[in-house]
């Protein structure tokens, strides 16, 4: 049994198709790849937009959430204002002018 070498590979049959046929399938691959490129560039173009509209809808909620806190604190504050004003009314340590 022969050991394989190089010597017998290089002596093998390689089919190849004819030259216009090979001529078709490198324009095909190359149509193929450049279709993929497009694409490629569309899913990039888009994950970035998607990135910035994750940004924009983290901070609108961010903000949103701010002046919720905001808000929340100045009923807070008024209301005890309030209670403080009347109890202080009601021991008469307040005086209306």
């Amino acid at each position: 049994m022969d050991i394989l070498n190089l010597g017998i590979i290089k002596a093998l049959p390689v089919p190849l198709p004819p030259l216009a046929e090979q001529l078709y399938i490198v324009a095909e691959v190359a149509r193929h790849v450049s279709f993929v490129r497009e694409v490629e560039a569309q899913v990039d173009a888009n994950l970035k937009a998607i990135e910035r509209l994750r940004q924009s809808i983290l901070a609108k909620s961010f903000f949103r959430g701010l002046y919720i806190m905001i808000e929340t604190i100045a009923l807070t504050l008024a209301v005890k204002q309030h209670s403080l004003l009347k109890r202080k009314k009601d021991k008469g340590d307040f005086y209306d002018y």
